[in-house]
């Protein structure tokens, strides 16, 4: 939906529903450059007639849903009507529970969605490591103006052996993906050099509640109540998936405090 606040009644330029014949959920939308701007959506989906049979213009990387609950990726363009204004949609997640939790756009040939995943059998190209736990966090790129298994440039899952997730994404003029969740493991992966962790290891923690961090291992200690802590994980994808050459990983500068209540 576009609305332009300024015309009043007027001012609903754009609307569409989108879901098929069971529950969908948008969880983040993003727009391009273009004038009027595409809109990017990323969610989950349990409708296996999510996607129509015929009229969007690129093809899927996944046309089927698989497991409970997938999650999804489309492109809608403003300009046309009907299912030709689908660009591109595609199912992303395996026979598990899988959700988009964040979308960012960086040109039309460049999108990242990142979110959770509790499927071992999760597709992934270049992965940084393999299922690891009950529910990982995952981070996928695709240039939704190519069609089929091109669209996917990569996807890798990140996790130790509990719960993570990834809530946002957002990408730089780099082509690098910054992403921020939360994680329960203590065995969380870092980068190479422990250095450059604000918290290089996991500490005792009380059950609740869960601290939104990606980039650091595990949870403070915590006598008490602590306000949430933000951090971000940088995930370069700029190798664009040459298996020859690694992918560097590191972590962008983030100032965090913890504040007891």
């Amino acid at each position: 939906m576009q609305i332009n606040p300024k015309l009043g009644t007027a001012g609903l330029i754009y609307a569409s529903l989108l879901g098929g014949s069971q529950s969908d959920q948008a969880m983040s939308i993003a727009v391009d450059t273009s004038a009027p701007p595409a809109a990017y959506i990323t969610g989950v989906t349990h409708s296996p007639d999510f996607i129509p049979s015929s009229g969007v213009t690129n093809a899927p990387y996944q046309s089927g849903l698989d497991g409970s609950s997938n999650a999804f990726v489309t492109v809608i363009n403003q300009t046309a009507e009907g299912v030709p204004s689908l660009e591109y949609e595609s199912y992303l997640g395996g026979t598990g529970s899988d959700t988009g939790q964040g979308i960012a756009v960086l040109s039309p040939t460049q999108v990242y969605i990142a979110g959770s995943a509790a499927s071992a059998d999760f597709p992934v190209l270049c992965s940084l490591q393999g299922f690891s736990g009950n529910q990982d966090a995952f981070l996928a790129e695709f240039n939704p103006t190519l069609s089929g298994a091109a669209s996917l440039v990569y996807t890798t899952l990140l996790g130790g052996s509990v719960t993570t997730e990834a809530n946002a994404v957002a990408a730089d003029s780099a082509g690098d993906a910054i992403i921020f969740g939360d994680t329960m493991s203590h065995d969380y992966p870092l980068a190479g050099n422990a250095n450059n962790s604000f918290q290089p290891t996991a500490q005792a923690a009380p059950p609740r509640p869960r601290l939104p961090m990606l980039c650091l291992q595990g949870l403070l200690p915590a006598p008490t109540k602590w306000r949430a802590h933000r951090s971000r994980q940088r995930w370069s994808t700029s190798a664009r998936c040459q298996r020859a050459a690694p992918l560097r990983l590191s972590i962008s500068r983030w100032r965090t405090t913890a504040t007891r209540i």
